[in-house]
């Protein structure tokens, strides 16, 4: 009796707290409802033959959450919701908390690292891929922390120790340093520019009959990206460059992982260049047409190494038929260009649309 009694003694002083913390707080909470419904027309390499299916489904970005905010504490919470024919999943987008105190925040938590908070283009078909995959950099949403100072960043990431293709088996990856990340954004009525960069590296031993190795694998990515509107019209652009982009966490089409060379008993690095760019024009507040190209090239450090590249263009224009509610119809190609071994990987045309309502 004397232990429920402390119990729920303890249940109150616990309730007692948290109601009015909680009343304190503003709590800001939202929603968005995102469809994909697309045709998309595969062109494999000959002799496979060509294969139209339609996507109409939700979007695996749709999400509900709260931003919070209690003086100088504050904080955010996004959980997506992944549709399928078998059902809904629920994930974690964003958890984090901040302090704030003058210029300076603290960030604890996941959300965008500083090169990945970056979406210049709004290209909707593959739910909403936004051309990270094909010239915008992008590392996701990961656990961090961050400092943030005016329009600079900087944090320290949850590393990413992707695979090193042809490796010997019987090692294990050694990880003794968080990812580095930075940024710096700078703002004017006008136009906008983003200079960042980040770094990583990680060890991996191999336990062979004769001696223990440890091969070490650094990536990096630097870039640098803004826009400028003119009236109704925007132009936005991006280029960047990477070394090891699939161990540092990078989305990329093709190939971007190093991979062990036995003949040279070495690490093989992998160069990428990513670029991209898009135009615009509002008409008014009814809608925006937009017209975006990518680009991106993978190539390993040896001697006359065949380059894995890839393209994609497209064409949409955003209507608002109410607030929070919006359609985009677009039509768009992927050229995949051909792979390291100069073989041809196809091509894809796509048309289609995405619906969003934001609640």
């Amino acid at each position: 009796m004397r232990k429920l009694f402390t119990l729920f003694a303890a249940f109150v002083l616990v309730v007692a707290f948290t109601v009015p913390a909680m009343a304190a707080a503003d709590w800001n909470f939202f929603g968005s409802a995102r469809m994909t419904t697309f045709v998309e027309i595969d062109d494999p390499p000959e002799p496979a033959d060509s294969d139209t299916d339609t996507t109409w489904t939700l979007q695996g970005n749709s999400r509900f959450g709260a931003n919070v905010k209690a003086g100088d504490i504050g904080g955010g919470l996004e959980i997506g919701i992944k549709g399928d024919a078998d059902g809904n999943g629920l994930y974690t987008r964003k958890l984090f908390g901040t302090y704030t105190f003058g210029d300076s925040q603290i960030l604890v938590g996941q959300t965008y690292t500083p090169v990945s908070g970056m979406f210049y283009s709004n290209q909707v078909w593959g739910g909403d891929n936004d051309l990270l995959n094909c010239g915008q950099a992008y590392a996701g949403r990961r656990p961090m922390l961050r400092y943030k100072i005016n329009g600079f960043q900087v944090a320290l990431v949850q590393p990413n120790a992707g695979a090193v293709g042809s490796l010997p088996a019987g090692g294990d990856t050694d990880v003794l340093l968080p990812k580095f990340e930075m940024k710096y954004h700078m703002k004017q009525e006008t136009f906008f520019m983003d200079i960042y960069a980040g770094a990583q590296t990680f060890s991996v031993e191999y336990k062979g009959t004769n001696n223990d190795t440890d091969y070490d694998v650094t990536s990096y990515v630097a870039g640098i990206g803004g826009g400028a509107d003119f009236g109704p019209a925007f132009v936005k652009a991006n280029v960047y460059y990477a070394v090891n982009g699939g161990t540092f966490g990078l989305a990329a089409l093709g190939k971007d992982d190093p991979y062990y060379d036995a003949t040279t008993d070495d690490i093989i690095d992998v160069d990428t260049l990513g670029a991209m760019g898009v135009v615009g024009v509002k008409a008014g507040d009814t809608a925006t047409i937009e017209a975006g190209v990518g680009y991106i090239q993978n190539e390993y450090d040896v001697d006359d190494s065949n380059k894995d590249d890839a393209m994609s263009v497209y064409l949409n224009c955003t209507i608002n038929i109410a607030p929070g509610f919006f359609v985009v119809p677009e039509v768009g190609y992927f050229d995949y260009g051909k792979d390291h071994a100069d073989q041809d990987e196809g091509k894809m045309t796509y048309v289609g649309a995405k619906w969003q309502i934001n609640f």
